[in-house]
């Protein structure tokens, strides 16, 4: 099954010259494959509520080597960027990776250079493995990560937990099929300035009807603080309704009901 998961390190596998068995004859471009044997395994077993994650070297071409870390769960990599405090540089696109579901993925990047991608698995590459559940992996380059890091980054500054309390909403709008995740997050971001906390995709939506239309449903997890006092209901009303004015504004998009 090597071929469902050429990646972007080399589109050619290298055979070792002296593999130890058939199953583990090429270097490895994308560690995937593990992870769905392990998840297998588990499902096979009753286990359902998984989360696996891997940090090794991969191989493309010769003397080409690149540290992956990958994932097999969701919501993890928001928190694995604001770690870094590389989120404002992350962006995403749609994908171009035959082995993940369209509506339900994307390839990221950091600054102009592709890093990786995270989503559902394409039904079709579970089933070869026996896998009928919904399956979502993540894929990193740490090595480009870092890379970025050691030229680009500042010092990382900190300051104090604000003693008010946060608001959280969720606000589900319908796009185009092709929209960019990563566009609508700086947008609100901007629209909400020093009160928006924290804001993430936490559900990517398409049933028939949205599929015919080539629209999907994209649903934004935000939460709202202020470091200088308690944010009033009327307050966050009125962000929210700045928010829906310019993202249907701005991405031709209809807040969903």
């Amino acid at each position: 099954m090597k071929n469902d998961f050429n990646h972007s390190v080399s589109d050619e596998f290298f055979r070792l010259l002296m593999p130890k068995n058939e199953y583990h004859e090429y270097y490895r471009q994308t560690l995937i494959p593990s992870h769905l044997k392990a998840l297998k395994y588990n499902l096979s077993h009753g286990n359902k509520d998984l989360f696996f994650f891997e940090i090794s070297s991969v191989y493309g071409a010769p003397h080409q080597q690149e540290e992956l870390l990958t994932l097999s769960g969701v919501g993890i990599l928001e928190n694995i960027f604001s770690l870094w405090k590389i989120e404002k540089e992350i962006s995403f696109t749609l994908p171009s990776l035959n082995y993940l579901y369209f509506p339900q993925s994307a390839e990221i990047f950091i600054g102009e250079e592709g890093i990786g991608f995270f989503g559902r698995l394409h039904p079709q590459i579970a089933q070869k493995y026996q896998i009928n559940e919904n399956i979502f992996v993540a894929q990193v380059s740490l090595s480009r990560i870092i890379d970025y890091l050691n030229r680009f980054s500042t010092p990382i500054s900190y300051q104090p937990v604000s003693n008010f309390p946060s608001s959280t909403k969720d606000l589900s709008f319908i796009f185009s099929e092709n929209i960019n995740y990563g566009e609508v997050i700086e947008l609100i971001k901007e629209v909400v300035g020093n009160n928006l906390q924290e804001i993430k995709v936490f559900d990517v939506y398409q049933n028939a009807e949205l599929e015919r239309t080539e629209k999907k449903s994209v649903s934004f997890h935000l939460i709202f603080r202020s470091s200088s006092k308690t944010l009033e209901s009327k307050e966050i009303e009125k962000i929210l309704e700045n928010i829906i004015e310019r993202v249907e504004k701005v991405f031709m998009a209809k807040l969903r009901g």
